[in-house]
């Protein structure tokens, strides 16, 4: 062996201890960045947006198929009527307003929502007429941000649905962002509502639709029989794509 080769094999193993080092913290920080960064191939982020046309929906915490965890406790009134404050003084006053969608989503709501002034107005079988009313009463005209989760008991023109849609965002105060809950589509005339709700809301600065639609079609699991409500897992998904797009759109 000449005296340059075995030079060059003692600085290999001079080195060797630290390529091993650089190894082994490698193996230990890039899964952690993976899991952090959200790069792995079936990763998602609840608060990611997907731009779909005139509709904007949210990314799926869980993924298609997936076994969701248990729910929140059940709710058996009719009306919920939610004002539930934070230690925050300068938080943020959210109001959101809805039907039996809603009343069931509540507690979850409730639960993820602990950082804002929380105003919750729900009624089973509301429909868009009340809309405005309630977001009156739970003082939507003075809100940082509101969501409407309204359509569902709805069966009208695309004409009319709009101006029951217009009719209700012009209790909302105009500075405030909307998220609309769009309604799924279970039975064929919900088109008529779900064409005036992406019309509308969409034109108001600031807002956008939250379609509901792909939850569904990604868990069916989370149905009941009459393909409208929801399970325990189901309301808490609900509650939960709720308050991702909320904390997305809320300052700070």
């Amino acid at each position: 062996m000449d005296l340059r080769t075995r030079d060059r094999l003692t600085t290999l193993a001079d080195l060797a201890p630290w390529a091993v080092t650089v190894l082994a913290l490698a193996a230990l920080v890039v899964p952690i960045l993976v899991e952090v960064g959200g790069g792995g191939a079936g990763a998602q982020n609840p608060q990611s947006l997907v731009a779909r046309g005139p509709v904007v929906t949210a990314g799926d915490p869980y993924s298609p198929g997936a076994s969701l965890p248990e729910g929140f406790p059940e709710v058996d009134e009719k009306v919920v009527q939610v004002d539930q404050t934070t230690a925050r003084t300068a938080a943020p006053r959210v109001v959101i307003v809805g039907d039996s969608l809603t009343v069931g989503a509540s507690p979850g709501l409730r639960a993820l929502l602990t950082d804002v002034h929380l105003r919750i107005d729900a009624k089973v079988g509301r429909a868009m007429p009340e809309g405005s009313k309630a977001a009156a009463v739970s003082r939507a005209g003075s809100a940082d941000l509101v969501v409407v989760a309204l359509g569902s008991n709805d069966s009208c023109a695309v004409a009319e649905c709009k101006r029951r849609v217009s009719a209700i965002l012009a209790a909302v105060n105009p500075a405030a962002p909307v998220v609309w809950m769009q309604p799924a589509r279970f039975r064929p005339n919900m088109d008529n509502v779900r064409a005036a709700v992406s019309e509308v809301v969409t034109a108001r600065p600031g807002s956008l639709v939250l379609d509901w639609q792909p939850f569904q079609d990604a868990h069916p699991e989370i149905l009941q029989t009459d393909r409208i409500h929801l399970t325990p897992a189901g309301y808490r998904l609900r509650a939960e794509v709720t308050a991702s797009q909320v904390h997305v759109l809320l300052p700070g």
